[in-house]
């Protein structure tokens, strides 16, 4: 019995991790199918959680490419769910919820670095962080300036939180550099709201643009945050 509770391996893989996630991986003497990589990541993770402890040191490169997974899915999953809320979509919950879901994995991922209780409060901001963007989308739909203006003073002490909250948890997070990086983030992700909700599809995708290479700097700043603060666990 090894340590994530399994009995025995193929080819380097716990056999719990093809009875948990089933037949989403297939395995011969050959090859893994191509979704392979991320759900094994995600099992190291899940793992972590039914465990309560740390799992095994991490490359600096699969760190890399989690966190800009993670990013590239925030963004998406946010202009899909602007998408939604403007055109009255019928599948508006479903895409929602899986925005959601972009929270809990950040905080799974702190969860390698940090305690549960420290991951779960980063989870916490972040799924603010959606939710307030969300209602600020159906007021703006509404065309309620009022409740648009309180909606988005509110957004941005939510970014205030989350930039306090990452410099007091390592030293290596400068808290105006956060903000300011989440100010930028905020501003962009409004300007392609209203762009969505007024048809201007065209200065929607100059937007994106611009809001994935602000995603992937954001990216940049966590990965070296946590790769300064902790590089016994990183593996260059």
């Amino acid at each position: 019995m090894n340590n994530d509770g399994c009995c025995c391996y193929r080819h380097g893989v716990p056999c719990c991790f093809e009875q948990l996630y089933g037949n989403q991986v297939i395995t011969d003497d050959n090859f893994y199918y191509s979704d392979y990589p991320n759900l094994f990541r995600q099992y190291q993770i899940d793992s972590y959680l039914r465990h309560g402890k740390p799992m095994k040191n991490i490359t600096f490169i699969n760190l890399n490419n989690e966190f800009r997974r993670l990013w590239e899915e925030h963004i998406v999953w946010t202009k899909l769910t602007i998408m939604a809320l403007a055109s009255n979509a019928p599948d508006t919950a479903l895409v929602t919820n899986r925005l959601l879901r972009n929270a809990d994995d950040f905080g799974n991922l702190f969860a390698h670095f940090y305690d549960q209780s420290v991951a779960k409060q980063f989870a916490n901001l972040m799924r603010d962080h959606l939710t307030i963007a969300a209602d600020l989308v159906v007021a703006a739909k509404k065309g309620d300036n009022n409740a648009v203006k309180m909606i988005d003073d509110k957004w941005h002490r939510n970014a205030d939180d989350i930039a306090r909250f990452m410099s007091s948890i390592n030293p290596y997070f400068n808290e105006t550099e956060i903000r300011n990086m989440f100010y930028n983030h905020l501003a962009l992700t409004k300007d392609e709201a209203v762009a969505i909700l007024t048809n201007k599809y065209e200065e929607a995708i100059r937007l994106f643009d611009k809001i994935e290479a602000q995603a992937l700097m954001m990216s940049d700043m966590f990965l070296d945050g946590l790769a300064r603060q902790f590089p016994n666990k990183i593996i260059r």
